[in-house]
């Protein structure tokens, strides 16, 4: 999953406020990055925890409880002690949330499901539509996403994100699109998101393979590597560091 932690679409905490404070709005982000760090290392003990996210055990045991009680995390069990009363770990629950992958290619896009715990649900399907610069467009990919999901009997409460890839320049941050959408009223992520009431980000196809290839493929344990994407064009990505460049 290659969302930030800020857009995810996990449930509000019980009793979460209808209009929400400033307070309450940090509360509900902490959770958000404690459910995507859980999500990245797949299990993680609670002092293992409040040092990924720079906070103290209480807070991030009751943060581990939240996300339990939610059907976010599971308890696995105790692991050793350094001297003291033994750590619960975690890991994620991945019979209950999703990803939905999106790749728009110049003449298709495909989509594909997968559980939090990075497992295909299927095979990647594939619908013939040649990209444009167009709303009609992202209203066909609207459909798509839609027509997948209700195919696949996984409601969209049930999708703690949506990752886009697209060929050609753009910002990730934004989402802009200078290739292939320089002329929508809003950035791609923006518009989908409107539209199908996911939470969306998109980045470069190239990017996207490196990363995905560093997470789970062949590039996954080395530092350094560079991946090709070959498609109408030739895309390179880049891993420095075990970062994406």
């Amino acid at each position: 999953m290659l969302l930030r932690p800020e857009i995810l679409n996990i449930p509000q905490s019980h009793g979460a406020d209808i209009n929400p404070t400033a307070s309450s709005r940090r509360k509900n982000l902490l959770r958000k990055r404690a459910f995507y760090a859980l999500y990245c290392h797949k299990e993680l003990s609670v002092p293992a925890l409040a040092r990924e996210l720079m906070i103290s055990i209480p807070t991030a045991g009751r943060l581990m409880q939240s996300l339990e009680e939610e059907g976010l995390a599971v308890w696995v069990g105790e692991g050793p002690s350094q001297g003291g009363r033994k750590p619960r770990i975690y890991r994620i629950d991945g019979s209950t949330f999703y990803t939905l992958a999106v790749d728009l290619s110049r003449n298709s896009v495909r989509l594909a499901l997968f559980s939090l715990e990075d497992r295909s649900l299927s095979a990647a399907h594939e619908i013939p539509v040649k990209i444009s610069d167009s709303e009609e467009y992202i209203r066909n990919v609207q459909k798509a996403i839609e027509n997948y999901l209700e195919g696949s009997g996984i409601a969209k409460k049930c999708i703690v994100g949506t990752g886009v890839s697209i060929p050609g320049l753009l910002n990730p941050e934004s989402g802009e699109s200078y290739t292939h959408f320089p002329s929508l009223s809003k950035p791609l992520p923006v518009l989908l998101s409107n539209l199908t009431g996911l939470p969306v980000m998109t980045d470069n196809d190239a990017r996207l393979v490196a990363l995905g290839e560093s997470a789970f493929g062949s590039a996954k344990g080395k530092r350094n590597a560079l991946c090709l994407l070959a498609d109408e064009g030739v895309g390179l990505g880049i891993i420095l560091n075990g970062q994406v460049y």
